[in-house]
């Protein structure tokens, strides 16, 4: 008897075709470490000041304009030879570039009312003044 003839075996398949390796990914940089916070300082940081003030000659010795409904100290105006400045000799100073936020204890509702509340009052008058620190 005759073995049983061999399957033939099949052709071999063809190996795919090698893809390409894909470059390699950089690396992510390193983290750069974060500086430790610091608070940021307010937009406009003011303080509030109580400036109790005597008028020489009916005046405290300054000119002052309307910024924004606000009322601020313009310039300090010249003052007699010999008489001493209001808003200079004041304790703090009164200074160019205040915000009056109360005259007398009281609020103001406008300019004009400002001006009139200082001229109403006699010998002293007490500004609540918000100055940029």
């Amino acid at each position: 008897p005759e073995a049983p003839a061999a399957k033939p075996t099949p052709p071999p398949v063809p190996a795919a075709p090698a893809k390409p390796t894909p470059p390699p990914v950089p690396a992510a940089p390193a983290a750069k470490p974060t500086p430790p916070s610091v608070p940021a300082a307010p937009a406009s940081a003011k303080q509030s000041l109580t400036i109790i003030m005597k008028k020489a000659s009916g005046s405290l010795g300054v000119d002052l304009h309307d910024v924004a409904g606000r009322v601020q100290v313009r310039r300090l105006k010249d003052m007699p030879e010999g008489v001493p400045h209001p808003a200079k000799t004041a304790e703090p100073p009164l200074l160019v570039g205040d915000q009056v936020v109360s005259v007398n204890g009281n609020t103001y509702t406008g300019f004009k009312d400002c001006v009139m509340k200082i001229r109403a009052s006699t010998e002293t008058v007490t500004l609540v003044v918000e100055r940029d620190s």
